[in-house]
């Protein structure tokens, strides 16, 4: 498929006056539950207010079939992979039932035939296509990472996000992490900042940490003028 001039505002994708433009080359093999999808973007490119920004080469793997899920991307901003030996509707069932079970006076027993594993890698890394089309209020923007990792036998849980530096519409953000860790018994998340700088609102190292335990959630907030705590919240 050969797209020549594409008029993005027209179509309804953007509020902008937006040409794009594209070559895509996609093969599908099998049928909606077993099926590999291969699929490659090139000669992207995209105008705007008489500039022509490249976008990159785009190549996109993935199958899944009864036995697993893959899915890889390769390209100028955004790389990553999703791997797990279940469907997408058997991933979601069972990560939604991990988080129930938090909850629930009596949690779900994990089967011993339940090997649902799951291993998720992404890294968004800006470019001038996104950040002077697309999302042209953000002023800057470091390298985006998210990671995660579940494993439906063992009821383990590990996953991080992570946002260095971003500038968006004269707000600044320093380096945003989140985070969510469980074990099957006990589920901890945090979320911390190191400075938000929204004028006239100053707001530096702040962190914000939760426990789930025995359907009991505690919170612990704290923030940071400096190396002078001004505040520090615990609840239950």
């Amino acid at each position: 498929l050969n797209v020549i001039g594409a008029d993005l505002q027209a179509l309804g994708v953007t509020s902008e006056n937006i040409k794009a433009g594209l070559l895509l080359e996609a093969d599908f093999i099998g049928n909606t539950e077993n099926y590999a999808l291969n699929a490659s973007i090139k000669k992207g490119v995209a105008v705007f207010d008489g500039e022509q920004y490249q976008m990159g080469d785009i190549d996109i793997t993935s199958k899944i079939d009864t036995l697993k899920t893959e899915v890889t991307i390769h390209s100028d901003f955004l790389t990553g992979n999703l791997m797990s030996n279940a469907t997408p509707k058997s991933i979601n069932t069972s990560i939604t039932q991990y988080f129930k079970n938090y909850l629930q006076d009596s949690p779900k027993v994990v089967s011993q035939t339940d090997s649902l594993t799951l291993k998720m890698d992404l890294k968004l890394t800006p470019n001038p296509i996104l950040t002077k089309v697309f999302f042209r209020d953000i002023e800057q923007l470091d390298s985006i990472s998210a990671r995660a990792n579940f494993n439906a036998a063992t009821k383990s849980l590990v996953s991080e996000l992570n946002v260095p530096y971003l500038r968006y519409k004269g707000i600044t953000l320093d380096s945003l992490n989140f985070s969510i860790n469980g074990d099957g018994t006990y589920l901890n998340f945090k979320t911390g900042l190191t400075n938000l700088l929204a004028d006239p609102v100053h707001i530096g190292k702040t962190y914000l940490e939760g426990t789930l335990e025995n359907k009991e959630l505690l919170l612990d907030f704290i923030s940071y003028n400096g190396n002078e705590k001004v505040a520090h919240i615990a609840s239950k």
